[in-house]
Protein backbone atom coordinates (compact mmCIF):
# COMPACT_ATOMS: atom_id res chain seq x y z
CA UNK A 1 0.00 0.00 0.00
CA UNK A 2 2.90 2.03 -0.15
CA UNK A 3 1.82 3.66 -3.57
CA UNK A 4 -1.23 5.13 -2.25
CA UNK A 5 0.72 6.66 1.12
CA UNK A 6 -2.11 4.37 3.13
CA UNK A 7 -0.97 1.59 5.25
CA UNK A 8 -3.48 -1.63 6.59
CA UNK A 9 -3.21 -4.65 8.02
CA UNK A 10 -6.03 -7.57 6.52
CA UNK A 11 -7.66 -9.03 8.85
CA UNK A 12 -10.95 -10.95 8.89
CA UNK A 13 -11.96 -8.19 11.05
CA UNK A 14 -11.21 -5.57 8.32
CA UNK A 15 -14.39 -3.68 7.32
CA UNK A 16 -15.86 -1.89 4.11
CA UNK A 17 -15.16 1.04 5.83
CA UNK A 18 -11.99 0.32 6.04
CA UNK A 19 -11.15 0.29 2.64
CA UNK A 20 -13.03 3.35 1.34
CA UNK A 21 -10.98 5.28 4.26
CA UNK A 22 -7.71 4.05 2.07
CA UNK A 23 -9.04 6.21 -0.76
CA UNK A 24 -8.25 3.49 -3.06
CA UNK A 25 -10.59 5.12 -5.74
CA UNK A 26 -8.09 7.88 -5.60
CA UNK A 27 -5.21 5.35 -7.48
CA UNK A 28 -7.31 3.16 -9.82
CA UNK A 29 -4.23 2.02 -11.43
CA UNK A 30 -2.57 1.02 -8.22
CA UNK A 31 -5.43 -1.01 -7.94
CA UNK A 32 -6.03 -2.11 -11.10
CA UNK A 33 -2.38 -3.52 -10.98
CA UNK A 34 -2.56 -5.16 -7.47
CA UNK A 35 -5.95 -7.25 -8.49
CA UNK A 36 -4.50 -7.87 -11.83
CA UNK A 37 -1.24 -9.40 -9.98
CA UNK A 38 -3.39 -11.74 -7.46
CA UNK A 39 -5.51 -13.07 -10.13
CA UNK A 40 -2.20 -14.34 -11.83
CA UNK A 41 -0.84 -15.22 -8.99
CA UNK A 42 -4.01 -17.06 -8.37
CA UNK A 43 -4.07 -18.94 -11.94
CA UNK A 44 -0.49 -19.97 -11.01
CA UNK A 45 -0.85 -21.29 -7.42
CA UNK A 46 -4.30 -23.09 -9.18
CA UNK A 47 -2.00 -24.95 -11.69
CA UNK A 48 0.73 -25.71 -9.60
CA UNK A 49 -2.14 -27.63 -7.24
CA UNK A 50 -3.48 -29.53 -10.60
CA UNK A 51 0.04 -30.03 -10.97
CA UNK A 52 0.71 -32.08 -7.56
CA UNK A 53 -3.23 -33.68 -7.75
CA UNK A 54 -2.24 -35.20 -11.04
CA UNK A 55 1.22 -36.21 -10.59
CA UNK A 56 1.07 -37.54 -7.29
CA UNK A 57 1.38 -41.17 -8.59
CA UNK A 58 2.47 -41.72 -11.85
CA UNK A 59 0.56 -45.12 -13.26
CA UNK A 60 2.11 -47.77 -16.18
CA UNK A 61 0.15 -50.02 -17.09
CA UNK A 62 1.32 -54.01 -18.42
CA UNK A 63 0.28 -55.71 -21.94
CA UNK A 64 1.50 -58.92 -22.60
CA UNK A 65 4.02 -59.48 -25.20
CA UNK A 66 2.42 -61.65 -28.10
CA UNK A 67 0.44 -63.31 -25.49
CA UNK A 68 3.44 -64.56 -23.56
CA UNK A 69 4.27 -64.12 -19.69
CA UNK A 70 6.97 -60.91 -20.68
CA UNK A 71 5.17 -57.85 -19.47
CA UNK A 72 5.58 -54.50 -21.35
CA UNK A 73 5.43 -51.50 -19.43
CA UNK A 74 4.08 -48.27 -20.51
CA UNK A 75 2.06 -45.03 -19.84
CA UNK A 76 -1.11 -44.48 -20.72
CA UNK A 77 -1.84 -42.55 -24.06
CA UNK A 78 -3.89 -39.80 -22.22
CA UNK A 79 -1.45 -39.59 -19.27
CA UNK A 80 1.26 -39.41 -21.74
CA UNK A 81 -0.56 -36.02 -23.39
CA UNK A 82 -1.16 -34.22 -20.14
CA UNK A 83 2.23 -34.62 -19.66
CA UNK A 84 3.12 -32.56 -22.46
CA UNK A 85 0.06 -30.29 -22.05
CA UNK A 86 1.50 -30.10 -18.25
CA UNK A 87 5.44 -29.46 -19.32
CA UNK A 88 3.82 -26.54 -21.90
CA UNK A 89 1.92 -25.21 -18.75
CA UNK A 90 5.04 -24.60 -16.72
CA UNK A 91 6.80 -23.20 -19.56
CA UNK A 92 4.49 -20.55 -19.61
CA UNK A 93 4.79 -19.58 -16.64
CA UNK A 94 8.56 -18.74 -16.84
CA UNK A 95 7.15 -16.36 -19.56
CA UNK A 96 5.20 -14.59 -16.55
CA UNK A 97 5.72 -11.45 -14.67
CA UNK A 98 4.36 -13.01 -11.90
CA UNK A 99 6.87 -16.00 -11.75
CA UNK A 100 9.04 -14.99 -8.52
CA UNK A 101 6.61 -15.40 -6.04
CA UNK A 102 6.28 -19.62 -7.35
CA UNK A 103 9.76 -19.78 -8.68
CA UNK A 104 10.93 -22.16 -7.01
CA UNK A 105 8.11 -24.73 -7.13
CA UNK A 106 7.97 -24.03 -10.69
CA UNK A 107 11.40 -25.21 -11.49
CA UNK A 108 10.54 -28.48 -9.47
CA UNK A 109 7.86 -29.05 -11.75
CA UNK A 110 9.99 -28.30 -14.62
CA UNK A 111 12.59 -30.75 -13.81
CA UNK A 112 9.79 -33.47 -12.14
CA UNK A 113 7.60 -33.27 -15.51
CA UNK A 114 11.21 -33.32 -18.03
CA UNK A 115 12.11 -36.76 -15.45
CA UNK A 116 9.03 -38.48 -16.02
CA UNK A 117 9.48 -37.76 -19.54
CA UNK A 118 12.55 -38.79 -20.04
CA UNK A 119 11.94 -42.02 -18.23
CA UNK A 120 9.11 -42.59 -20.43
CA UNK A 121 10.67 -42.06 -23.21
CA UNK A 122 13.39 -44.71 -22.56
CA UNK A 123 11.54 -47.02 -21.86
CA UNK A 124 10.14 -47.41 -24.36
CA UNK A 125 13.05 -47.17 -26.50
CA UNK A 126 14.52 -50.22 -24.20
CA UNK A 127 11.55 -51.80 -24.58
CA UNK A 128 11.33 -51.74 -28.66
CA UNK A 129 14.93 -52.44 -28.69
CA UNK A 130 14.07 -55.70 -26.49
CA UNK A 131 11.34 -56.36 -29.35
CA UNK A 132 13.50 -56.61 -32.37
CA UNK A 133 16.08 -57.90 -30.32
CA UNK A 134 14.19 -60.95 -29.52
CA UNK A 135 12.94 -61.59 -32.87
CA UNK A 136 16.98 -61.76 -34.02
CA UNK A 137 17.75 -64.44 -31.27
CA UNK A 138 14.48 -66.50 -31.05
CA UNK A 139 14.06 -66.94 -35.27
CA UNK A 140 17.60 -66.99 -35.79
Amino acid sequence: MDQCGKSITVTPEILLRDMWNLELHKNPDFVEDTADQAKQEMKMENTLKKLQKEWAEVDFGFDSHRGTEVMLMKMADDKFEMLEEHQVQVQNMFASRFLSTFETEVVSWQKTLANISEVSTLLSEVQRSWVFLENLFIFS
